[in-house]
């Protein structure tokens, strides 16, 4: 579900779960395995504002991209930043990087 989020959030997708409007999408848990997955429609916006900066200046600083209580807790758990910041260095630096510069 990180991975999922970091690619709908750093594409400013601002109408997801977790993000500022949070909607227009479903949080499922299937009993087969118990790992969520996003079900979202609605993405026509999603780089229609260049105004959100999704990643914290630094490591050390309070992460909440949506102002959602729930998100909050969670990527300001240290094994969960941890988690997100690799994340983004894979999708950066890793050996199939997904954005180049």
């Amino acid at each position: 579900m990180l991975r999922i989020w970091a690619v709908r959030l750093n594409t400013d997708d601002w109408d997801t779960w977790g993000a500022n409007r949070g909607k227009n999408c479903y949080l499922y848990r299937p009993g087969i395995d118990g790992r969520f997955c996003l079900l979202a429609w609605d993405m026509e916006l999603t780089y229609g504002s260049t105004s959100s900066f999704l990643i914290p200046s630094s490591p050390n600083s309070a992460f909440n991209p949506g102002g959602f209580g729930e998100v909050h807790r969670l990527m300001n758990r240290p094994a969960i930043k941890r988690m997100w910041y690799g994340i983004l260095d894979e999708m950066v630096n890793g050996d199939e990087s997904w954005f180049t510069s």
